[in-house]
C-alpha cells in the first residue's frame, strides 16, 4: 500500500439519520487478509432502513459504516491470502455482504448465505466501527476483508454503473433461475420492478423464457421503461390493469411457470402470485413484509394446483460467478438501471434518492463511488 495512505474516509451512522465522515487508520495486514479499495459501492432497500432506524433491533449497531454491496480493487493482500482468493494487487474484485463461519452445518453443507453463526456471524455494513479494524463498509475508502470472505475477480473493463448492481444481478440469476429450475420455453412472472425485480426478469430472459412478464404501479413507470428496454414482453401497470387478467390473456389461460413475487412490504402480489401460477408451478417469494401477515391468504389454493413454494434470501458464490460474466458481457445495458451516483460526502442524499425522497428523481440503482469529488 502507498505510505501516504495515513487515514481512512468513511461515512459513519452513529445514530438513526445521523451521519458523518470519519477517518480511521489504515489496518496493518496479516497474512490471511487484505484491503480493497472501494471503487463503487451500491445501495440497496435494507441501507434506507438502516439509516432511518428501523431494522429489527438485533441488526441495529452504532457506530456503523454502512455499504454492503461493493466492488473494488485490491490494494494489499497477505501471502496467504493472495493464494486462496488467487488475487494480487490492483486486480479488481467484487465482495460478497457476509463472511461466514465454514463451521456450521448450513456452511459447510453449501448454504452459506443462510449461516448459523448467530452474532459472531460477520455482515459487511452491519458490523460496529468499533470493532478493529474498524473498516466494515462499503461507504469507505478502504474496506477490510478478512479470511472467510468471498471475493470474484471481474474485468476491470466492465462498467461500474453495472457492477454497483452486481448483488441485484447475482440474486436475479438465483432467484429467477436457480431455484425454481426455470427452463426454456417458460413463461415467467416477476412481481415489482425494483433492482432485484429487473435482475430476475433478466435472468429469466437469458435463460430462455417464451415470455417474460413484469409489474409495477403508475408511479414505476420510469422502471417499466428499463425493463422494456432491456426486453421483457410485458410490463404491467397494476394500478390501470389486473395483473391475473393479463397473465391469463397473455398465456391463453395457461398461467406463468414461475411466479417471483419481489414486492417489498407490499402484500396483495403475494396472493396475486398464487392466482397467476399454473398448476404444478413454482413461486420465489423475496419481497419482505416487515413481519406482517398476508390479508386474503388462502393456502388451500396452493395445495389444489401442487404448486411448490420457495423462499429465497441471497445469491451464492454460482450466481456471483455468472454475474459477473454477465456484467462483463452486458453491463452498457444493466448500467440503464443505475440510474444515480454520489461521492462519499454525499451518502445522505444518495439514500433520500434512493427512499424517493428526492422530487423527480426516479431512481432505480443507486451508488456511491467513494473516490468520485
Amino acid at each position: 500500500m502507498n505510505d501516504q495512505a495515513a487515514s481512512v474516509r468513511a461515512a459513519v451512522l452513529t445514530a438513526a439519520e445521523t451521519l458523518g465522515i470519519q477517518a480511521f487508520p489504515v489496518p496493518r495486514l496479516g497474512e490471511d487478509d487484505a484491503l480493497i479499495r472501494v471503487e463503487v459501492c451500491g445501495l440497496g432497500g435494507s441501507d434506507v432502513t438502516q439509516y432511518l432506524g428501523k431494522l429489527r433491533p438485533s441488526s441495529t449497531v452504532y457506530p456503523v459504516i454502512l455499504g454492503h454491496v461493493f466492488v473494488g480493487t485490491v490494494e494489499a493482500v497477505g501471502p496467504r491470502a493472495a493464494r486462496r482468493w488467487r488475487v494480487a494487487p490492483g486486480d479488481r474484485v467484487v465482495t460478497e455482504a457476509i463472511v461466514p463461519c465454514w463451521a456450521c452445518s448450513l456452511c459447510v453443507s453449501g448454504h452459506y448465505s443462510l449461516c448459523d453463526a448467530g452474532e459472531d456471524l460477520l455482515r459487511y455494513g452491519l458490523i460496529s466501527a468499533d470493532r478493529e479494524p474498524s473498516l466494515w463498509g462499503g461507504f469507505a475508502e478502504l474496506v477490510y476483508v478478512p479470511r472467510g470472505a468471498l471475493l470474484h475477480k471481474v474485468s476491470p473493463a466492465a462498467p461500474l454503473d453495472a457492477l454497483a448492481l452486481a448483488n441485484s444481478i447475482a440474486s436475479g440469476i438465483r432467484w429467477g433461475g436457480d431455484l425454481p429450475a426455470f427452463k426454456a420455453g417458460e413463461v415467467g412472472l416477476v412481481l415489482g420492478p425494483g433492482q432485484r425485480g429487473l435482475a430476475t426478469a433478466l435472468a429469466m430472459m437469458r435463460a430462455g423464457a417464451d415470455k417474460v412478464i413484469i409489474t409495477g404501479r403508475s408511479s414505476d413507470a420510469h422502471k417499466l421503461e428499463v425493463a422494456k428496454r432491456w426486453g421483457v414482453d410485458v410490463a404491467v401497470d397494476v394500478d390501470a390493469e389486473d395483473v391475473v387478467d393479463v397473465v391469463r390473456h397473455v398465456t391463453g389461460g395457461a398461467m406463468a411457470d414461475v411466479v417471483v413475487e419481489a414486492s417489498a412490504v407490499a402484500t396483495q402480489p403475494v396472493t396475486d402470485a398464487i392466482k397467476a401460477v399454473r398448476k404444478d408451478g413454482r413461486i420465489v417469494l423475496i419481497g419482505l413484509k416487515r413481519g406482517e401477515p398476508i390479508p386474503g391468504l388462502v393456502t388451500d389454493e396452493l395445495i389444489y394446483k401442487g404448486v411448490t413454494v420457495i423462499g429465497a434470501m441471497a445469491a451464492n458464490y454460482s450466481s456471483f460467478e455468472r454475474a459477473c460474466r454477465l456484467i462483463e458481457r452486458d453491463g452498457d445495458l444493466i448500467t440503464q438501471a443505475n440510474t444515480h451516483t454520489f461521492g462519499l460526502d454525499q451518502v445522505e442524499r444518495a439514500i433520500h434518492t434512493l427512499a424517493g425522497d428526492v422530487p423527480g428523481a426516479d431512481a432505480i440503482g443507486v451508488s456511491v463511488e467513494p473516490g468520485r469529488a
